[in-house]
């Protein structure tokens, strides 16, 4: 649970930086994250590497589910949140994921 401090969205804010404080696989920065870096991450910790490559796929699945949900809360109404379901929803759909 450690890498969720990289769960803040800085995408919005382009003065700061987008590499993570802790790699996912090979990958330091959202735009290099595919099934390859969730299966190397598997590995890393000890696991089968399928099971990276399963859990990518459910959590792209989940945010497709529930962000669009979770941003038309009342309080959520406002453009930050808007753009954070967005731009998780877009790279859910990215086939590299």
């Amino acid at each position: 649970l450690a890498p969720f401090y990289d769960l803040v969205c800085t995408r919005m804010y382009p003065e700061l930086s987008s590499r993570f404080a802790m790699r996912i696989g090979a990958a330091t920065d959202v735009e290099q994250i595919d099934i390859a870096a969730w299966r190397d991450a598997a590995k890393s910790s000890g696991l089968d590497a399928a099971l990276g490559e399963r859990a990518a796929c459910e959590m792209a699945e989940r945010v497709l589910r529930e962000a669009p949900e979770v941003a038309n809360r009342p309080e959520h109404q406002n453009p930050a949140a808007e753009f954070i379901a967005n731009a998780a929803c877009s790279r859910a759909t990215n086939p590299a994921i």
